[in-house]
């Protein structure tokens, strides 16, 4: 008696696990499975379309649903059934095809560091846009999915949009240091300056562009400091403010030059 009640229950567990399904059953889930995930990467394309950003990220989300939805909408891959012993593989072989799409994803942005890093500058503004750049790669070779990869890329530009932000609040601190007359023309250049840096940060253009438009800005100011320290040696008296003064003027120089400290 117990053997057969054995037996039975071996046969609803194996019946309840598919082991008998055919392999018309088989290729039916597994074409339903394609198209339900055909009909719903086409319908995120479209929903993303309508109001979609005008920036690289944007475009780069939208070109991977699309690419999404032609990997189950495409008929070419076909389910691999064996006559004998039946084995459901094409949940595998859709998720690998997915996987290399988000791999592709991720070699853009692993790609951008090594394109950046071979020209890069030495300064605080180039290092800034380095961890962001490693920030965003490792976004995107997370295992996250491609609308929570895109969320956390916006909030890191967002970030340093708030960074820049904090520039013009600081340089004003900064200068009333310095000089008591706040319409000094080099309060009012620098003050303008990062207002424009801030301006950069927070368009859409990509992160390198953001990065060479301000740096442009740094070249200008570098100058400035350059030839205001210049002056400053020559006409003003060697007083206790002179070196405080001094001090505050080579500070800004060393922050907009870089390292390398070279005037052109």
């Amino acid at each position: 008696m117990k053997k057969i009640v054995c037996a039975l229950l071996i046969l609803k567990v194996t019946l309840s696990a598919g082991f008998f399904e055919t392999e018309e059953e088989i290729a039916q889930k597994y074409q339903a499975e394609r198209e339900h995930y055909c009909k719903f990467f086409k319908q995120k394309a479209i929903a993303y379309k309508k109001n979609m950003r005008k920036d690289e990220l944007a475009y780069v989300t939208l070109q991977s649903y699309n690419k999404r939805a032609k990997i189950y909408c495409s008929s070419e891959k076909k389910a691999e059934v064996k006559p004998k012993k039946v084995e459901i593989v094409e949940p595998v072989t859709l998720k690998k095809n997915i996987t290399l799409e988000d791999e592709r994803l991720c070699k853009i942005f692993k790609n951008k560091i090594t394109r950046y890093q071979k020209n890069m500058r030495d300064d605080k503004l180039a290092q800034i846009t380095l961890e962001s750049y490693r920030k965003r790669a490792y976004i995107f070779c997370s295992t996250e999915t491609l609308e929570k990869k895109e969320k956390k890329v916006r909030e890191e530009d967002e970030k340093l949009c708030h960074l820049f932000n904090q520039a013009p609040k600081v340089c004003i601190l900064f200068e009333k240091k310095l000089i008591a007359d706040s319409n000094s023309s080099v309060v009012q250049t620098t003050l303008n300056s990062f207002k424009k840096q801030a301006k950069i940060f927070c368009s859409d253009a990509e992160l390198e562009e953001k990065d060479n438009k301000v740096h442009i800005e740094h070249e200008k100011l570098c100058h400035l400091y350059h030839d205001k320290m210049t002056l400053y040696t020559k006409l003003m008296s060697k007083d206790k403010n002179y070196v405080e003064h001094f001090k505050l003027y080579e500070k800004r120089f060393n922050y907009f030059c870089g390292t390398s400290k070279t005037i052109k």
